[in-house]
């Protein structure tokens, strides 16, 4: 073996072993009383095994989705399947920003799940039973995650796995009911605002080349009729894993930072001194072709500046230019945190009696109290 091989396996262990895997969760929870839940229904799958239930035979519900998904509407005031309730580790960028903002709620963070079936309803394929516990694969549906009212993300969702537990049936005729889908990858909104924007950007920080999934360690059925049925999910959580950390400072590191932070770029953000300059930015597009969209301070409303490039000059710093038949404005911007953005604007005037004038701004997320009343498009 040559010295030049030697050597490459050297680098190669010694990135290996400066590697660490780190996992968190979040903890959630779905009551009907609250709009929250899951209804299943028709009763025309296959037939339960009668060694499983007592009394009249039994068929299984053949899709699942959340209430707010319903189109039947069984449960009033429907909002969404589960939300938030606490983060017990591993979402640093998430726990900050809540921390950062009063007016954040970590129960403003919602799931919803759309329809997902049994497929062809086959023995062995779509649902086996072990013993006591039958599993069943309902598949092909998209989790959705709001913040309030607004949609921040979407996955798909290859299979969700349901596992029934009879044992305690002919006790109480309450069954023990358990699920977790398969890891799935979510795609985050853009152009997002204010709160959903500073979530948004704060959870896909979090989940940044993680391996995801939902688990609902206990589910309990509050209505079994015929027609449908509707479960509470009691327990549950979202799991993330396999979130590589780098220990130490090599390109790899500064490139993912430098890509959380593309990441956390996007959508709208406001001077925090409206009275000056630049009123607020938008930022668009993707990690390959980025622009922002600029309004500068005019009466009785924001004058817009078009849309440009943003050029990227990595660690999370950008530059873009603006022209107009007045002024060419040159922006720098640095981004100092997930809510904060630190912009400098110089203008080079065409009347070159004018010297260029410099500014600088900061910006955050929300917007200031005594902004002027306008939706930015």
């Amino acid at each position: 073996m040559t010295f030049l091989r030697l050597f490459s396996l050297l680098i190669l262990f010694l990135t290996i072993s400066t590697t660490t895997f780190s996992q968190g969760r979040i903890d959630f929870q779905g009551r009907t009383n609250q709009g929250e839940g899951a209804v299943a229904y028709p009763m025309n799958g296959h037939r339960v095994p009668a060694n499983l239930v007592a009394g009249a035979p039994v068929n299984a519900y053949t899709s699942i989705q959340s209430v707010d998904e319903d189109p039947q509407n069984y449960v009033a005031n429907a909002r969404a399947g589960a939300h938030f309730t606490n983060i017990a580790n591993g979402f640093p960028a998430l726990s900050g920003v809540l921390q950062q903002n009063a007016n954040l709620s970590l129960s403003n963070l919602r799931i919803s799940f759309t329809r997902m079936t049994l497929g062809q309803d086959v023995q062995g394929q779509d649902w086996m039973v072990n013993g006591n516990v039958e599993t069943r694969h309902y598949q092909n549906g998209t989790v959705k995650i709001k913040y309030g009212n607004t949609l921040i993300a979407t996955g798909q969702v290859p299979r969700f796995t349901i596992d029934i537990d009879y044992r305690n049936t002919g006790v109480n005729g309450d069954e023990e009911i358990s699920g977790r889908t398969d890891f799935l990858a979510l795609q985050f909104q853009n152009g997002l605002n204010g709160d959903a924007a500073l979530v948004a950007n704060a959870l896909s920080q979090d989940l940044s080349n993680c391996r995801i999934k939902f688990v609902y360690e206990a589910m309990d059925a509050a209505v079994q009729l015929p027609s449908h049925g509707v479960y509470e999910a009691e327990r549950g959580h979202l799991l993330r894993e396999n979130c590589p950390v780098q220990n130490n400072n090599n390109n790899n590191n500064a490139n993912n930072n430098n890509n959380n932070q593309n990441r956390g770029l996007s959508g709208m953000w406001y001077n925090t001194d409206p009275s000056k300059g630049i009123v607020a930015l938008k930022f668009g597009g993707n990690d390959l072709r980025r622009t922002v969209q600029a309004w500068g301070k005019c009466s009785p409303r924001p004058c817009d500046w078009g849309t440009t490039p943003v050029q990227s000059a990595g660690r999370g710093t950008y530059s873009a230019t603006f022209s107009s038949q007045v002024a060419t404005r040159k922006l720098s911007m640095k981004m100092i945190s997930t809510y904060k953005l630190q912009v400098t604007a110089v203008y080079y005037y065409k009347d070159k009696k004018r010297k260029p004038l410099k500014q600088s701004f900061t910006f955050t997320r929300k917007k200031p109290k005594g902004f002027t009343p306008y939706t930015f498009k």
